[in-house]
This record gives C-alpha cells, structure tokens and sequence, in this order.
C-alpha cells in the first residue's frame, strides 16, 4: 500500500538527527520555551518577514488566542465554506459568551474564498455596529489572490483579516509569502503538514506587537507574578529542535520536490479528471493534491484495492452542507519521500480507474 502519509518514512531518513536534537534538548533540562523556541521563532520570522512569532502548543490555540484577543460583543466572523473544523472551532471557541456569529462564504472552483462574495457581504455589514473579523484559509497549499484581498484590507481597514496558513507554509503570491499576510497569521505543526513535528504545534506571526504580546500571555498558565491569563500551550522544546533543523536544513528541497511530483500529475492526468490547481501567481506549498471526479467514491474504494491511500478533504462544508465541492474532491498522495516509482504507479492506477469507470 502507499500510504497517503509520511511520517514514518521522514523521520527514519534523519533519524540519528532527531535522535541527537533530542538528546541535547533533554541533556540541557530545558524541556520547554528554550533554545530551539527562540530559533524555530526567528527562523520563521526570517522567512516570512514578520516582526513577531509566538509559538503556541497547535495552530487551533494560534487561531483562538487571536479570536480572544480581537473579541468584542456582538462581533461577525466570515469564514469561507471549505476548511476542517478546527478554523472555526478553534477561533470561535473564546468568543462563546461574546454573542459573536458566524457567516460562511462561498468558495470559488479550487476552494479558495470567494473575494467578490466577500465584498458583498463586508459591504452589507459595513454600516452595522458590530465587529467584523475575516478568516480566510490557504487551503491544499494554494494562496488567496493577495493583489484582491490587499484592496479589501485597504477599503475595510476597520475590518480584522486573518490567515489561516495552516496548510501553506512554504507557499506565495508573487513576492509575499504565506505567513506575511493578514493582521495576523496562524501555522500548524501537525504531524502531516509540509513542516511537521513529531508531535505537535503551531505558531502566531504578526507584525502586531501588542497581538503578539496578548497571544503570548494567553499561551502562558501565569506570569512570573503568578496572574492567570488562560491556557498552558506551550510547543516542548524537542519539537521546536527537529522543527527548527526541518525548516534549515530540509525544507526548501521538499518543497522542490512537492512542485515537481504536482507538476507530473498535473501533465499526466490533466485529460482524465479536473485538478484543483493554483492561480498563476501562487507558488503553491502543495500540501494537498486535489482531483475532482462525479464518481469520487467509487474511485476511492477501486484505487484503495489497487493499493493507493487516498482521503476525502472535505465531506461537508463548515455550514454543515454538501455540494459538488464536497462530493467530487479525492486527494492524491504527495509528500517528498514518494518514490518516482510509486509516483508512476499512482497515476498509472488513477488513469486506469477513470476509465474504467467512464
């Protein structure tokens, strides 16, 4: 079976790496916010060009210490209709007693938002007195059209925009990377993202030094005087190691070798099913690669009896819906350790299978 992911296979190519990171990290006794914090939080900050990073335990606590810190009464938060949960759940989570709602925006053909629908709605909210907060997602890797959604920071600039890049580290639209856009971003660290721990984290990136110094407090149980601000979420130190020497030392060549495995599939399947691509101004992380087929499950089932993992992102909107979005896209595997070999056998079953299937 080729697995859809590839943890296992990652982390036994640098295993005696991992092994001395975590070595030196539990020799040093500094387990936690140490050394390797301080360096995965500039590294991060040198790549993106954001002043300020806060490393947080996972991107949901990223997004909901941003949420608490932009509460208010009666605040509207806009989300796009295709993401997992967690973008909602996790930024919503602290504006529960807050009376916020939430409203969801369409999506356009590669599950990117719909900016002109955004618009819309920002403009029918504009004269109403509550706070407004975007959420929008790079979602499978690919940006926003950054050039649009500047105009709308610009036009809406009491209007809170933040990104949830969850999915896109590594990515761009032209000269701005994914991280760098928005009043204030959120990473994830998960495991199966393009720069994964072995456990798990996230990170805030902002130019907001107040932001950062509130997502700071709340990631904290208590500050040195022994107040309480909420929450002990905290990335440990060997995961900011392994994370920090990924980013250094590994990164930029994954990324090479995502873009090249999605431009292969793209030329061989391109004729058999439709491909969720990005805009000719994205530099795509890849995270995802997604195919959309009317007889999605039953390719599935048919390429996992061929020996080809394959996963669903997303059977149902954020609103609890489905459309054609949520029942035509399969995911395909794409992870740098893929062999050429594996890649091949991929698209040779994939093609196969649609045809069958015709």
């Amino acid at each position: 079976m080729i697995k859809f992911f590839n943890v296992d296979k990652q982390y036994q190519q640098d295993r005696e790496v991992y092994l001395d990171l975590a070595d030196r990290v539990y020799s040093s006794g500094q387990v936690i916010n140490g050394e390797y914090c301080r360096k995965l939080e500039n590294s991060l900050k040198t790549r993106t060009g954001r002043k300020h990073c806060v490393l947080t335990a996972s991107c949901t606590d990223a997004l909901a210490f941003v949420g608490s810190t932009y509460k208010k009464y009666n605040s509207v938060i806009i989300f796009p209709d295709i993401s997992f949960p967690a973008t909602n759940n996790g930024f919503s989570r602290e504006l529960v007693d807050y009376k916020s709602k939430n409203l969801y925006v369409a999506v356009d053909k590669n599950g990117i938002i719909d900016l002109d629908h955004l618009e819309n709605l920002l403009h029918q909210l504009d004269n109403q007195s509550c706070k407004v907060i975007v959420v929008w997602v790079n979602l499978f890797g690919h940006t926003v059209d950054y050039d649009c959604l500047s105009n709308l920071q610009q036009k809406y600039s009491h209007v809170e925009f933040v990104e949830d890049a969850a999915q896109s580290i590594g990515a761009s639209w032209k000269s701005t990377p994914s991280g760098a856009m928005g009043g204030a971003s959120c990473f994830s660290f998960d495991p199966t993202k393009n720069l994964g721990a072995f456990g798990i984290g996230g990170a805030l990136l902002t130019d907001n030094s107040e932001l950062a110094g509130v997502v700071d407090l709340h990631r904290r149980p208590h500050t040195p005087r022994w107040i309480n601000h909420g929450y002990n979420s905290q990335i440990n130190e060997v995961d900011a190691a392994m994370l920090w020497w990924k980013l250094e030392n590994r990164f930029d060549a994954w990324q090479q070798r995502r873009t090249n495995i999605a431009e292969y599939y793209i030329n061989q399947l391109y004729e058999y099913v439709d491909v969720i691509e990005p805009h000719k101004n994205c530099k795509s992380a890849w995270h995802k690669f997604v195919i959309k087929h009317s007889n999605r499950d039953l390719l599935k089932t048919k390429l996992k009896e061929l020996g080809v993992d394959t996963r669903i992102h997303y059977p149902r909107t954020l609103s609890g819906s489905e459309n054609n979005f949520t029942r035509n896209c399969l995911s395909l595997p794409i992870y740098p350790e893929l062999l050429d070999s594996e890649i091949e056998y991929i698209v040779q079953s994939t093609v196969s299978t649609v045809k069958l299937l015709s």
